[in-house]
């Protein structure tokens, strides 16, 4: 086996300008997993694994997990370094995504170490209770290596170590069941990412592209769905605007909801950090074209003496 040649790496690869990583390796440190190199014009990387859960079992899973797996992988997760914890308070109108005319409040607390690396986030409900933890573990070039999900009986939820290959730019997290690969940009930055489970099933498949201060700009899943984002003179995400591809929707049935814009409205303290965020979702094919408020977001930040 050998690693592909640089004509046989996808566009969105050659963007940091080097080679993948010698995926074949990482028989050796998860022999649940299985690659080979593919013909031009395909994946990479194939993902064989065992029947041992059903497909639709693992997709629930990773639902639940994969925006914690994509935080972790991007160095947007790292807060300003005199930060040592955040307290988020979510308020969710539930009626934009299920017609469902009610609102629910929960909690989710950040805590940082003195380096601002996410160390820790744990989730309660709207009086305080705690519901599940979630850790993080880095090594000594502060690159996480492990993380994992554990709810109140300490039953994992989801875990995933870790393996960086810095020369060619790319993070993979692995677990049983799942694996993800995260191709950097000379900044850290994910510029694609693509999931798989069992039987070679892609999870998902992202591309990404940054502006010159490394905000990200336009996110795309080929065929799906993209998404571009402008920001503040804070660097604050102030509009977000959505479009999905209806052919595809249509055949798949796979995404149900209209093209949408999110603008964002912050109110800042005196750190020039967000303490309150507002998210307004308009939408585009309402006749009415009424703005909604979506979510509020009210942040308790402790900064570290």
């Amino acid at each position: 086996m050998k690693t592909p040649a640089a004509q046989d790496i996808p566009v969105c690869m050659k963007q940091s300008g080097r080679n993948p990583a010698p995926i074949h390796n990482l028989r050796d440190q998860s022999p649940q997993v299985t690659t080979e190199v593919c013909n031009p014009g395909h994946e990479f990387v194939y993902l064989i694994m065992p029947k041992t859960l059903s497909t639709l079992l693992i997709i629930a899973l990773i639902s639940a997990c994969s925006e914690d797996v994509q935080k972790l992988s991007d160095i947007d997760s790292v807060a300003k370094i005199q930060v040592k914890e955040i307290t988020n308070y979510k308020s969710i109108e539930m009626f934009i995504y299920s017609g469902i005319n009610r609102s629910f409040l929960n909690r989710e607390l950040e805590i940082f170490n003195e380096k601002g690396l996410l160390i820790q986030r744990v989730f309660m409900d709207s009086i305080g209770n705690t519901i599940a933890n979630q850790y993080a573990e880095y090594n000594r070039f502060d690159q996480n290596t492990h993380f994992f999900k554990v709810n109140n009986e300490q039953d994992t939820l989801f875990e995933f170590h870790v393996t960086h290959y810095p020369a060619y730019d790319l993070e993979v997290f692995i677990n049983p069941h799942i694996v993800y690969f995260f191709h950097k940009n000379d900044f850290g930055n994910t510029i694609y990412q693509v999931g798989y489970i069992a039987d070679t099933v892609i999870l998902d498949r992202v591309i990404k592209t940054y502006d010159s201060d490394q905000n990200l700009v336009l996110e795309e899943t080929p065929g799906f769905y993209r998404t571009q984002y402008s920001y503040n003179d804070n660097a604050d995400e102030s509009e977000r605007i959505h479009v999905i591809n209806h052919d595809r929707v249509k055949q798949t049935g796979s995404l149900k909801s209209d093209s949408s814009v999110f603008v964002y409205n912050y109110i800042y303290n005196s750190y020039n950090d967000w303490i309150r965020k507002e998210e307004i979702r308009i939408f585009p094919l309402d006749s009415s074209n009424v703005p909604k408020i979506v979510r509020t977001i009210d942040r308790k930040i402790e900064y570290f003496q």
